[in-house]
């Protein structure tokens, strides 16, 4: 895990702390003249069939060692923009390479199909002291390169919309223009903690957008002790970040680990996992629930949650519709931290481009005792394992927003999830109380006389004491119910809402380790 809050600050993509394995330019590609899709997935299936060689990180004799806020206080000069002409809505800026990013990337830009190969140049670049630029600048550039970029929009030239740096991982943001969570080109050994790889995007080819065109394409060739791939995205901006993936992977060998469409968040503390939270606000976390949309079409909700010990939920499925990490809860008051903008972290919704056959999501929750760890990895897992030199396509798209994606008939959704000690108010009984809010879809039209039902389902202990309220001062339709808890054992909720034996909201679902909840359950009226 890494710490993110500083990188935060700066719009820097994260989890440059996991790039494990160094980066390598790809020669064969580099000496091309012109660009081609179907000859970078060619090299991608020719290079899974050579051994792993990867480039040696950038030494400290040709690249000084500078501190956090030496290497945040480079910057990219405004006037040295990649397509900074108002002839394109996109311009491009590179990262300079530093503190954790010390393995260069190759970076090109096609034009026509044509392609420019982009040389470090420190020009480029204003430095926070001349006596860091002349150090740079003494250091020759034959070992330094560029080691990611990042995305602007015309909306907003001040603000980019997207970035790639550290290993396979970007982000984008929505309306509010605010990073959060990332996304990665390929997960692998994700659940096999300690022995994860981190593949890494080696070399990006970005296309300059054809006139009235206002989608941004670019390339990226990836490399890994295990696995190679070519990556094709399109990039579109709308008050939000949209990016179609298509991804060809040749493994080097037999894997059935790979996580596709892979998410990484942030969560420590939220309304339903308060406890033992040392911190003055009541929630902490880029993202609060794991959304999917079924094949067959049902919706479910499972809140994110700070476990005491790792933990892995899987969710099997044929042809998904959709899944993401969501940020819901969008009010100042619940986080009340005027320096992080939780609130206006954005959500990632992922949608299968053609049919993804059997599989599972994979949610992935680690324990974290601050706010600067990513703790919190969603991927999907096909059934069917990867073979050796054998090439494996998916394609997907993506939407980074302040909400859901309009486009998507979202039935009732969970809005809250609190959890406290059973009974009432001086009357408490053994157990938890769980109280479950739901908004939206066609609860919003409900009246007081159609009142609907919760159907509620436990893996092991006794639900109890049901009842669904209308909560007057916020329109939410509210579930709550108590619950006898075995000892020791883990429970798996279920339960949604429905009238005439129709289901009106999404499922929610949540895992309920007791011995996270032994302080509450220990105490005794």
């Amino acid at each position: 895990m890494m710490k993110r809050r500083e990188f935060l600050c700066g719009g820097l993509a994260g989890f440059a702390l996991c790039g494990l394995g160094s980066v390598r330019s790809d020669q064969a590609l580099a000496d091309e003249t012109t660009f081609d899709r179907t000859r970078l997935v060619e090299r991608a299936r020719r290079l899974a069939r050579e051994p792993y060689r990867p480039r040696p990180t950038i030494p400290a004799s040709a690249l000084p060692e500078m501190t956090y806020s030496q290497y945040q206080r480079i910057a990219f000069k405004r006037s040295r923009r990649v397509w900074d002409d108002g002839e394109t809505p996109f311009s491009v800026e590179l990262f300079h390479p530093g503190l954790y990013y010390r393995r260069p990337v190759g970076m090109n830009i096609v034009e026509g199909s044509g392609i420019q190969r982009i040389a470090f140049d420190p020009s480029n670049f204003s430095y926070p002291e001349t006596g860091l630029l002349a150090r740079v600048a003494d250091s020759g550039r034959a070992e330094l390169g560029y080691v990611g970029f990042r995305v602007f929009h015309e909306s907003d030239p001040a603000r980019d919309i997207i970035s790639f740096l550290g290993a396979s991982y970007f982000r984008a943001v929505g309306r509010s223009m605010q990073y959060g969570l990332s996304a990665r080109g390929l997960a692998v050994n994700t659940l096999d903690l300690g022995n994860e790889e981190f593949p890494d995007f080696t070399d990006f080819w970005i296309e300059r957008p054809k006139p009235g065109s206002r989608t941004l394409t670019l390339h990226a060739l990836l490399d890994s002790p295990s696995v190679t791939g070519a990556y094709s995205f399109g990039v579109r901006w709308h008050g939000g970040t949209e990016v179609d993936v298509v991804a060809v992977v040749f493994p080097r060998r037999r894997l059935d680990t790979l996580g596709y469409a892979a998410t990484t968040s942030m969560f420590y503390a939220g309304e339903n996992d308060w406890l033992d939270r040392r911190t003055f606000r009541a929630e902490a976390h880029d993202s609060d629930g794991l959304a999917m949309r079924r094949g067959n079409g049902e919706w479910i909700w499972r809140p994110l949650a700070n476990p005491r010990v790792p933990r892995v939920s899987t969710f099997t499925d044929d042809n998904p519709k959709g899944f993401g990490l969501l940020q819901r809860d969008r009010s100042f008051d619940s986080y009340n931290d005027i320096g992080a903008d939780y609130e206006d972290r954005p959500s990632l919704w992922i949608e299968p481009m053609g049919d993804w056959g059997r599989g599972r999501i994979e949610l992935l929750e680690l324990p974290t005792d601050d706010d600067i760890y990513d703790n919190i990895v969603a991927a999907w897992r096909p059934d069917r394992p990867a073979e050796a030199g054998t090439g494996h396509k998916l394609s997907y798209r993506m939407w980074w927003g302040d909400g859901a994606p309009s486009h998507l008939p979202w039935p009732g959704a969970v809005v809250a999830t609190r959890i406290g000690r059973a009974g009432r108010p001086g009357a408490h009984g053994p157990g938890l109380k769980f109280v479950v809010d739901f908004a939206g879809g066609a609860l919003a039209s409900l009246g007081e006389k159609s009142r609907p039902r919760a159907e509620i389902t436990a893996s092991r202990g006794t639900v109890n004491i049901i009842e669904v309220v209308h909560v007057q001062e916020t329109g939410h339709w509210r579930m709550e119910f108590d619950m006898i808890v075995p000892a020791q054992e883990t429970i798996d909720l279920r339960g949604f809402l429905s009238l005439a034996g129709q289901a009106l909201s999404e499922t929610w679902l949540y895992r309920l380790d007791p011995a996270d909840w032994a302080p509450l359950l220990a105490v005794d009226d």
